[in-house]
């Protein structure tokens, strides 16, 4: 194809631009390993001021596009994963979750590796690409999604880049492109990604191949202190230990913990009885009427607060806790109560939240040794309230970087 276009020059001359457009590989039925690719160059002598140089060009092709069929083979390979929480049925999410996942409120998932894993090891997935960092988020970029048929196609990106979904920039060594569908049997999404391949310093021969990557989400049943997230899931491959290329498997996590008005999703307590233990409660009646402390079903449960660590440094973190569950209800951020509306009954309740510190001193709450021009800690935390008292005692637990390992905290009293 050939055309032609007017353009200005800095100097605000007009120029007549030139080009034609070369496109290979166009067929009449594709599927997901098929690539377009192409340049665009122009038609002026290189001394001439319309000139500019080719342009490679990649292009996925979305007429005609057909489905790998879902055989029972292809399902099985994304079940069975006993570290994979329990999912929600896509039924009782409300419409539309499903192509949310690659929205941008939704697209970008942090990854969790084993404690023992760094980049020489079988932990990169992208080692055999000369990769020779390990990935910490993986983003969905969203091509085409139905709700109808719970399908959808996606570019799956790996970055170290927490900004990376809002500018996205196409990264053929860490980026893949995927078909999936819902497996409603196991309550999840699976994806199978395929590598971009044959790439120099054109794209003349860049193809799509080595689909041994696998991706699974789903929207866990049960929150607890140790996960809290809107989707977990896992990536891994089907290629053996021995095959160039085999990593091992990663955890991945939303960032997110706001799904709330689900009837079937439930808060799990695990650490009330510790909560208890260390903050046993106090004798000391208050000192006025009964609604002298708030209830613990009311707006102000979320707090704004200010860290100072015990050393000599006196670094102070702010930041605020926003509760996930009261009792068995949980907590709506938008309209700050519980959802649905709970009892008004006086006394002690479970509570859950989520704490965001941050430190622009960049020296953390919780190691001195800290280097960090910018740190934000998150802290899920479970404990009591007592409105008679006014104390709330909670215990923390803070997930360490990208590693599936877990930190304890004694979080103590907090008094209104």
């Amino acid at each position: 194809m050939v055309g032609s276009a007017y353009a200005y020059t800095e100097e605000g001359n007009l120029l007549t631009v030139s080009a034609v457009l070369k496109l290979d590989n166009l067929t009449n039925s594709t599927s997901i390993t098929s690539l377009i690719t192409g340049t665009f160059e122009s038609l002026s002598s290189t001394n001439d001021p319309a000139y500019f140089g080719p342009i490679s060009m990649l292009i996925l092709p979305q007429v005609n596009y057909k489905y790998a069929p879902v055989s029972a083979n292809g399902r099985k390979g994304c079940s069975g994963v006993s570290e994979s929480p329990r999912g929600l049925s896509l039924s009782s999410l409300p419409k539309g979750t499903f192509c949310s996942i690659t929205s941008r409120a939704f697209n970008q998932f942090n990854l969790r590796y084993a404690s023992e894993c760094n980049s020489a090891k079988s932990c990169n997935p992208f080692i055999d690409a000369g990769i020779r960092y390990v990935p910490r988020i993986v983003s969905l970029h969203g091509i085409v999604c139905s709700e109808d048929t719970e399908r959808m196609r996606v570019l799956v990106e790996f970055s170290n880049d927490s900004y990376g979904h809002y500018y996205p920039s196409f990264k053929p060594e860490t980026t893949l492109v995927g078909e999936g569908s819902w497996d409603e049997s196991e309550h999840q999404l699976c994806i199978v990604a395929c590598r971009f391949l044959g790439f120099n310093e054109t794209f003349a021969n860049a193809r799509v191949g080595d689909c041994s990557t696998r991706l699974s989400f789903r929207f866990p049943a049960i929150w607890s202190i140790k996960d809290a997230s809107d989707i977990a899931g896992q990536v891994w491959t089907n290629k053996t230990v021995k095959e160039l290329g085999y990593f091992d498997r990663i955890m991945l996590r939303s960032s997110r913990n706001n799904r709330v008005g689900v009837p079937d999703l439930k808060y799990e307590y695990t650490k009330i009885n510790t909560a208890m233990k260390l903050c046993p409660k106090s004798e000391k009646p208050a000192k006025a009427n009964r609604e002298r402390y708030p209830s613990g079903h009311s707006d102000v449960m979320r707090l704004y607060m200010s860290v100072k660590n015990s050393t000599s440094t006196g670094r102070i973190a702010w930041g605020d806790s926003v509760p996930i569950s009261i009792g068995d209800q949980f907590y709506s951020s938008s309209e700050g109560s519980v959802v649905p509306a709970g009892s008004s009954g006086r006394g002690s309740v479970n509570i859950s939240c989520s704490i965001g510190l941050s430190s622009t001193t960049g020296i953390s709450p919780f190691n001195s040794t800290s280097s960090t021009s910018y740190e934000v800690l998150e802290i899920l935390a479970e404990g009591t309230y007592d409105d008679e008292t006014g104390n709330m005692c909670m215990v923390g637990c803070r997930n360490l970087g990208s590693e599936i390992k877990y930190q304890d905290l004694v979080l103590g009293i907090v008094r209104f």
